[in-house]
């Protein structure tokens, strides 16, 4: 449906609008890293076990995609069904630093620590997941916990955001 203001622009003009959009958003893209938690195969579990039962493995594996993050002030950006999801800016990067404090200071965002590396962000997937096994490879002694093994999977990626809120 055509508004009025679809009139005003002619196809060149909107097509130089939409270019100027673009090259405006590569130019205020900066890097960061996205991670995901994944509780693998938790709808077996689901069809396995009486509800109440279900909820108590999902509501322990929540905490424990939790725990390690909070203890270095990082908390989830989103919870995906069975997953969870980080987001950590890469502050290497001075156009990354300007583009979080402006956020911080205008958006009453909390602050997050700056100094975490890779190595860090790994380390803390690392324990998460040992935490999983401790508390998992008691529940291999069931049939269904052996059919329906829950695993947890672990994805993180690093690379330009485009931030298309601003």
């Amino acid at each position: 449906m055509e508004t009025n203001i679809d009139k005003l622009m002619s196809s060149g003009d909107e097509a130089q609008s939409n270019e100027r959009r673009k090259q405006e958003l590569v130019k205020n893209a900066f890097n960061a890293y996205i991670i995901f938690i994944d509780l693998a195969n938790s709808t077996g579990i689901k069809f396995g076990k009486p509800f109440p039962e279900w909820v108590g493995v999902m509501q322990r594996f929540y905490e424990m995609a939790i725990s390690e993050f909070k203890k270095r002030k990082l908390e989830p950006i989103k919870f995906l069904g069975d997953a969870v999801m980080y987001f950590y800016p890469d502050f290497k990067e001075e156009k990354t630093l300007a583009y979080w404090n402006n956020r911080i200071a205008n958006e009453n965002m909390k602050e997050i620590p700056q100094d975490l590396t890779a190595k860090d962000l790994i380390e803390i997937l690392v324990e998460t997941k040992n935490k999983w096994w401790d508390f998992y490879k008691s529940y291999l002694s069931f049939d269904i916990s052996r059919k329906n093994f829950l695993s947890i999977t672990i994805a993180i990626d690093y690379g330009p955001v485009i931030d298309f809120n601003f």
